[in-house]
């Protein structure tokens, strides 16, 4: 009876033991569900709320673009994408919301002969006077820092949950002009993929005003205009108030002496009311151009030629421009089959893998650094179609990192063909710009660290503007358990060991934000010169290596960015 006893006891050991490891297997993947789970998409939900405040920044200034008569588009990244997972749920991917807001009056008083003429009809194109804001915002599901974006009278704002920063510089008033840029249409889309916003150029009334009176809706107090229009003139000749007793508060601006008022209305995905401006792209479809246009282009199609493989269609680009361009994002939307091909649906730009253009599918980022000189550089893009492409139609549609876009007719060579130019492009956006910037990379967990920022303007940058340098990317907005990987607080500029060309440089930074302001003070900076900053005293973690972008813009002009890591 022992001997049977034993043998039960041991059966129902065994039995314990697996219900044990069942249930410590259990437990470790509940862990994983509540813990890593939410860690990984909160660290996929930071990455995107960074990539969309470069999208947010790019609509901003396709919006200024828009009142030079250039038009371009910007893809807007709505909301993430989580891994998907076998064994783990994830929760509902947040939707974002790109729209514009309500419309609001614009009041304009001009000082005519000793009495005040409200001229506010007569000043911008169209019946009515008023202009929108355009906002996104986006609730994820574990990142709760992330800000919403509103742009406002030619200025980006991130609006976080205890402040409001700009996100850009201001183009409303300038040395002896004011610029009004009503953004007139209503437009709104929510999703989890992405949408296409382009601004669309109205027509133009320039107004020479005296002494003016100008009210704008704003969504912002008077601290936060002062610190943007008043506090860096020192002529003290406009005067900055907000009537917050109004829904919504109204900004007043109140001008002393002459200026020139220029208005230009901005429609979205579409003409204003008042009408496209003559020689615009109207029709919002996201596209950059007519077939073939017969006006000469910044990037010029050179060359289409056959690759060794049957596959491989070799496509020549030159840069006329007078800045240096990169390719940021590209699509394939149109591909007609002829008699000796196949039927590609795919093509891999440069060899690289990350690069895949979709063929009738949305714009994709291009990853590799593709570059094109200025002022008559070259570049070849290879397209290695998943199937044979000869003699066959297709449309290549490049954006380029200064916003501008251009579209490309390629008639593919046939298998014995050469070399065979057929399409032209249209490229957009002349602002001035850099012709290269560079940021040093950095060693890891260090303090006291020096580090270069260096940039070339590509025409000449005139006395008394500006150039912005934002670190934000780097010292970020972060939570506790993602400390900022670079701490410029208690950096400096060293001003003995940078090459300031005449100018001055300052550095600021707090928590969430870092940039330096360069000023073209004691002269002009010629487009063959190069502003040098040192920095010292930066401090940097172990964790995120980067790459961090570091975005340059001019206050007189266009923005590019570079790139710097943590090794």
């Amino acid at each position: 009876m022992r001997g049977a006893g034993g043998g039960w006891n041991r059966g129902q050991a065994i039995q314990i033991g697996a219900l044990l490891l069942f249930a410590i297997l259990l437990i470790s993947l509940s862990l994983f569900q509540v813990f890593v789970v939410p860690s990984q998409n909160g660290e996929i939900e930071f990455k995107h709320s960074q990539e969309v405040r470069s999208d947010v920044l790019g609509v901003r200034n396709a919006v200024l673009d828009a009142a030079t008569g250039d038009q371009s588009f910007v893809e807007v990244s709505l909301g993430p994408t989580y891994p998907s997972r076998s064994l783990f749920v994830n929760p509902g991917e947040p939707a974002g919301t790109i729209r514009t807001t309500e419309r609001q009056p614009v009041t304009i008083i001009n000082d005519t002969g000793g009495s005040n003429t409200n001229i506010s009809d007569d000043a911008c194109p169209g019946s009515t006077s008023a202009t929108r804001a355009l906002e996104y915002g986006i609730g994820y599901n574990v990142y709760d820092e992330a800000p919403t974006y509103r742009v406002e009278h030619t200025v980006l704002f991130r609006n976080f949950s205890s402040d409001t920063l700009p996100g850009s510089d201001q183009r409303l008033v300038g040395e002896n002009s004011i610029t009004l840029l009503p953004i007139r249409n209503e437009f709104s889309e929510s999703g989890t993929g992405t949408a296409t916003v382009e601004p669309v150029p109205g027509g133009t009334i320039t107004t020479p005003v005296s002494d003016a009176r100008i009210e704008l809706p704003t969504a912002y107090d008077e601290a936060t205009w002062k610190e943007i229009l008043e506090e860096p003139r020192s002529r003290g000749d406009v005067t900055v108030s907000v009537d917050e007793s109004t829904t919504p508060n109204t900004l007043v601006l109140a001008f002393s002496g002459e200026f020139t008022l220029y208005c230009s209305p901005v429609g979205v995905n579409g003409p204003p009311p008042s009408g496209a401006r003559q020689g615009s792209l109207v029709g919002g479809s996201g596209g950059t151009g007519s077939i073939n246009p017969a006006s000469a282009s910044q990037v010029q199609l050179v060359s289409v030629s056959k690759g060794q493989d049957n596959g491989v269609v070799n496509v020549t680009l030159r840069n006329t421009a007078s800045r240096t361009k990169s390719l940021s994002r590209g699509r394939i939307p149109f591909y007609y089959t002829g008699g000796q091909s196949g039927d590609p649906t795919e093509a891999v730009l440069n060899d690289n893998a990350s690069d895949t253009l979709r063929i009738r599918e949305q714009f994709e980022r291009i990853d590799e650094n593709i570059v094109i000189a200025r002022n008559g550089g070259e570049v070849t893009l290879s397209f290695d179609f998943d199937d044979k492409a000869r003699d066959d139609l297709y449309v290549f549609e490049a954006v380029f990192d200064d916003g501008t876009s251009a579209d490309y007719y390629i008639d593919t060579p046939k298998s014995q063909g050469g070399n065979n130019p057929t399409a032209t492009a249209t490229a957009t956006g002349n602002n001035p710009g850099f012709s290269s910037v560079s940021v040093e990379n950095i060693p890891r967990g260090s303090t006291g660290t020096a580090q270069t920022v260096t940039f070339s303007p590509d025409s000449t940058l005139p006395q008394g503007e500006t150039v912005t340098v934002t670190l934000d990317d780097a010292q970020g907005v972060t939570g506790s358990e993602k400390p900022n990987p670079v701490d410029y607080q208690p950096a400096s500029v060293d001003t003995g060991a940078s090459t300031l060309q005449g100018g001055s440089a300052s550095l600021s930074a707090s928590t969430n934000t870092a940039s330096i302001t360069y000023t073209a003070s004691g002269r002009d900076v010629a487009s063959s010169e190069t502003v040098t900053i040192e920095l010292t005293g930066v401090e940097t973690r172990d964790g995120n290596a980067g790459p961090f972008t570091v975005p340059f813009s001019r206050s007189d002009g266009g923005s590019t960015s570079g790139n710097f890591s943590l090794t």
